[in-house]
């Protein structure tokens, strides 16, 4: 009986409020502040090495959840390093103090529980703190954790990048159709050997530039046979080429495309000057059937039958005359 009599009496004792004595501070003492209502928090904030440490006031009086609450105190010389605080209160960052007023120092607090609170420091309790947010419970309490990257980031990159380098190798595979490269199948028909021709034809042009004014008849036979020669070594239709598209069939079947940017070369730089007004040198004309035999003995292609005697002898005449230097073996 007795102990229930005495928990009746605690009771009454919370929820009767205590009427502050008429005159406030006039009688020397400190005013006892009122009562914490049940749903109010108590935070006391302490600070080891400075028992004077005191309250002045505490704004604003209503804030958000996460938003700072700037505490003045007085009894310091400084803020301290750290307060031992609530689990819901931490120092906050980032936020610049105001000068205080008749205190001493500003400590910065972010508020991450929603309900309201009362600080004390001391022996000085502040007025009551409203905290809001979207919602209602009072006995909620924020979290307070480092942000993070979502857990599915790097399994997002990789799905891009697959997916990008799955585009890529279409889009190769389209462009290789549509040009038609590809490897030489074993059923495509072998060429045969195409320079014995040509080195004939070549050494019946020669005589061209002894005379005066043959120059122009030289560059018009050598790009025919220029063009006899893409024709039979890449089995393409080159006697109704430009260069460009010769280039572009023999890169269609396969072949070299450095060896078919050297033939369109050759073919658009005598389609050029063949047809340009201006004089054309007897020197820059063997230039040019210097640069063709180059190419031709890079790409040669031996008969099934050994050359006849009056071939080779022409093809060393004419690497005699023109003093070609090849490029590589031929093939």
């Amino acid at each position: 009986m007795a102990w229930h009599l005495l928990m009746l009496g605690l009771v009454w004792a919370q929820a009767t409020p205590t009427r502050p004595m008429p005159g406030g501070q006039s009688g020397g003492a400190p005013a006892t502040p009122a009562p914490v209502a049940p749903d109010t928090v108590m935070a006391h904030l302490s600070w080891p090495g400075a028992p004077d440490l005191r309250l002045v006031t505490v704004t604003p009086d209503s804030v958000a959840l996460g938003e700072p609450v700037f505490v003045e105190m007085t009894g310091a010389l400084a803020l301290p390093d750290s307060l031992e605080l609530p689990p819901w209160l931490e120092l906050a960052t980032g936020v610049t103090a105001p000068a205080p007023g008749t205190g001493d120092v500003v400590a910065v607090l972010r508020v991450y529980r929603l309900a309201p609170f009362r600080l004390q420091v001391g022996d000085v309790v502040s007025p009551v703190i409203v905290v809001g947010g979207r919602n209602d419970d009072p006995d909620l309490v924020a979290p307070i954790r480092e942000p993070r990257l979502p857990g599915w980031a790097w399994r997002t990159l990789l799905g891009l990048v697959a997916v990008l380098l799955l585009v890529a190798w279409l889009v190769r595979r389209l462009l290789a159709r549509q040009r038609g490269s590809r490897v030489l199948g074993r059923d495509r028909a072998l060429a045969g050997a195409a320079w014995p021709a040509a080195t004939l034809a070549l050494v019946d042009l020669m005589p061209h530039l002894d005379r005066a004014g043959g120059e122009r008849d030289f560059l018009d036979g050598l790009q025919g046979v220029v063009r006899t020669f893409v024709r039979d070594r890449f089995l393409i239709p080159g006697r109704e080429m430009v260069g460009r598209e010769i280039a572009a069939a023999c890169d269609a079947l396969g072949h070299d495309r450095g060896v078919a940017r050297r033939f369109r070369r050759i073919v658009e730089t005598l389609d050029t000057r063949r047809y340009d007004p201006s004089p054309v040198s007897e020197a820059w004309c063997r230039e040019q059937a210097q640069e063709f035999l180059a190419a031709v003995g890079d790409v040669r292609i031996e008969p099934r039958r050994a050359a006849d005697d009056t071939v080779i002898r022409a093809w060393a005449r004419l690497q005699r005359e023109l003093a070609v230097k090849q490029e590589g073996g031929g093939t």
